[in-house]
């Protein structure tokens, strides 16, 4: 995985690419589960 991570007042959005549609919800689970968090743009991409 190569997973890129920018917050800014509550929200995080997540940049790069991952293995499966199963982790890239989990990375934006992972992000969500975060005190603080408010929204989360997962902007990951799927490399098959």
């Amino acid at each position: 995985f190569s997973i890129h991570v920018n917050a800014y007042q509550g929200v995080v959005q997540l940049s790069g690419f991952v293995d499966s549609e199963v982790n890239k919800e989990l990375a934006g689970q992972i992000a969500r589960s975060v005190d603080g968090v408010q929204e989360v743009v997962n902007n990951l991409i799927v490399k098959q």
